[in-house]
């Protein structure tokens, strides 16, 4: 009778240790693995150490950069906000939605224009400011900017 109970004891002592053991051991799974990775640098940050800008040329292209960033963001909330009158439009009660949609498609893609044209000011001073051993870092920095860009930003309906 005790050895019985013996055996009785040490099989659930045993259990238990397996139990707490496998309990441990999946929950080490579950944890990430460590620290989360760095985020990336920025791309000016990367932009400006491709080229290998001397100081005076940093200070250049953050004034340009600043200013394309003021001009942008001005344009990107006036066309989200125009974007967004458009899709309320298909649930407006009016009768004639064609021509306030019309119009409100015209001025998205007068100020997309916009848009580019600032972009496109902002690369022509970068290059404008640039040795010639320079520029040609800047033409493939920015073609696999593009590039990625692409891939990354595909449409929706695109996506296959």
């Amino acid at each position: 009778m005790q050895n019985r109970n013996l055996y009785i004891i040490i099989g659930v002592l045993v259990l238990l240790n397996i139990f707490s053991v496998g309990t441990f051991w999946f929950r080490a799974f579950d944890r990430p693995a460590g620290p989360p990775p760095p985020p990336p640098d920025r791309p000016e940050l990367v932009m400006a150490e491709e080229l290998n800008l001397s100081p005076e040329q940093v200070m250049k292209f953050k004034e340009s950069k600043e200013k394309h960033k003021f001009e942008s963001e001005k344009l990107i909330s006036e066309i989200f906000r125009r974007k967004n009158d458009l899709m309320q439009l298909v649930f407006s009660g009016k009768k004639d939605k064609s021509k306030t949609a019309d119009s409100l498609i015209a001025g998205i893609s007068r100020m997309q224009g916009e848009l580019e044209l600032i972009t496109y000011k902002h690369f022509s001073e970068l290059a404008s400011f640039c040795e010639p051993h320079q520029l040609e870092m800047l033409r493939n920095f920015t073609q696999d900017m593009s590039e990625k860009w692409h891939r990354r930003n595909k449409h929706p309906l695109l996506i296959r």
